[in-house]
């Protein structure tokens, strides 16, 4: 069964997914802003709730930041699932590697994407 998305919830599809590609799901209060909405009852009610039933999505309850793509949302926005190899070596399904790429900048400091930078011994 094709399960067609009105453009709100594709937007919010968008918006989840660009955020699990840059490797950390968006909060609840993320998603509100990127969509324009006031109130996080509204984002959940409107967007996520229809996503989840529609098998778009998949939340884990409990947990903050707990949203993830499902493959049926992957190949809705046109986006390749099959396995994949990364420059790490490892492979993956999905539109990204899970494994966060680390910059090296000079013999002490590392940047890693998400957290800044971080003074190590190398």
């Amino acid at each position: 069964m094709v399960h067609q998305l009105t453009p709100k919830q594709r937007e919010a599809l968008v918006v989840i997914q660009g955020y699990c590609a840059r490797g950390l799901p968006p909060s609840q209060r993320e998603l509100a802003s990127e969509l324009g909405l006031s109130s996080i009852n509204a984002v959940n009610q409107c967007r996520v709730a229809p996503l989840v039933r529609k098998g778009m999505l998949e939340v884990e309850f409990a947990k903050g930041r707990a949203l993830r793509v499902t493959p049926l949302g992957l190949r809705t926005l046109g986006i390749p699932i099959g396995p994949r190899r990364c420059e790490c070596g490892a492979e993956y399904f999905g539109p990204a590697c899970p494994h966060p790429i680390v910059e090296y900048h000079g013999p002490a400091t590392l940047l890693i994407p998400g957290v800044g930078f971080s003074e190590v011994e190398v």
